[in-house]
């Protein structure tokens, strides 16, 4: 089978493209995507500092090294979350990639940024861990990009981590969360710019760019995981997409356009945006971020009864 492009062999197959591309070719429709995306939507320029997170899944690591080979200026950085084997084999995970691939790393322990273990915060709160360990990571993140001098954080999400969540928010009509799903989140008092270079890739992409590249992760799950929706929406959407090729795309792209993505942030939010009073963070109600409170509670004893 020859490459839609040249006479090579093909062997990497893209929905939505008729014929399939060598990897040469493949490669070149990774960058043509990701340029695309940073272009259209504005995502950032070469004088920019960018933080890339490293996580435990695959497109994070894919991210960091695609803008590296753009020539891009990034720090990348991994928060271990102390789950055990699972956050230790993600940590060594991130040091090999960061050292085969040249990339300047910074590991940090959520128990150091937060001065107790996630364990010990979900004492303090009526959140589940998921929750708390996504809202510190993106709260440690933000405060981390702001003291390595950084002007945006990169993250991965692709174009199935997207329409998923679009799904999400229209099952559970949740319509005020859909203005946020954008590729960008501009910078905001107490808040650091957030870009999602992948926007326009697949996770099946993505899975075939880090077998060409290289990259390859050691399979594990978080052990907190289980009962998440994201995962149920994305084989609902892969469903759809296997029978009407080309639907997420349009699905995301028709979205983008739509009036509820042209409100700005502040439109969107207006009347329920606020800060943080002990350290400035953004948050949704007039209260201490979720950080501070657990901070406060820890440091009164004071546990949270489920």
């Amino acid at each position: 089978m020859k490459c839609a492009i040249c006479p090579s062999h093909a062997s990497f197959v893209v929905t939505g493209y008729t014929n399939p591309f060598c990897p040469f070719h493949f490669r070149a429709h990774i960058f043509r995507q990701v340029s695309f995306a940073i272009d259209k939507y504005r995502l950032f320029g070469h004088d920019k500092k960018i933080l890339v997170p490293l996580t435990g899944k695959e497109n994070s690591f894919v991210l960091a090294e695609i803008l590296s080979r753009m020539n891009f200026d990034i720090i990348a950085v991994h928060i271990n979350h102390g789950f055990g084997d699972y956050s230790r084999i993600v940590e060594e995970t991130a040091h090999a990639f960061a050292t085969k691939f040249g990339i300047f790393l910074e590991i940090y322990r959520i128990e150091e940024l937060l001065g107790f273990t996630l364990d010990k915060a979900v004492s303090y709160s009526l959140s589940k861990t998921c929750t708390l360990c996504r809202e510190t990571r993106r709260y440690y993140l933000n405060r981390l990009a702001v003291e390595l001098g950084c002007d945006v954080i990169a993250t991965a999400q692709t174009l199935d981590d997207e329409t998923s969540l679009l799904i999400g928010s229209i099952l559970n009509w949740q319509m005020d969360h859909l203005p946020v799903h954008g590729p960008l989140s501009p910078e905001e008092k107490g808040t650091v710019g957030k870009a999602k270079p992948l926007v326009r890739l697949t996770d099946h992409e993505v899975h075939m760019y880090a077998e060409l590249a290289g990259i390859y992760l050691e399979e594990t799950s978080c052990p907190h995981a289980k009962g998440v929706a994201g995962p149920v929406y994305k084989k609902v959407m892969e469903a759809i997409e296997w029978e009407m090729p080309g639907t997420k795309e349009h699905f995301y792209s028709t979205y983008l356009k739509s009036a509820k993505y042209r409100m700005t942030r502040a439109e969107a939010g207006k009347g329920a945006s606020y800060h943080c009073p002990c350290c400035g963070y953004k948050i949704i109600r007039k209260n201490l971020c979720l950080v501070c409170m657990l901070k406060e509670k820890a440091s009164r004893g004071e546990y949270s009864l489920k």
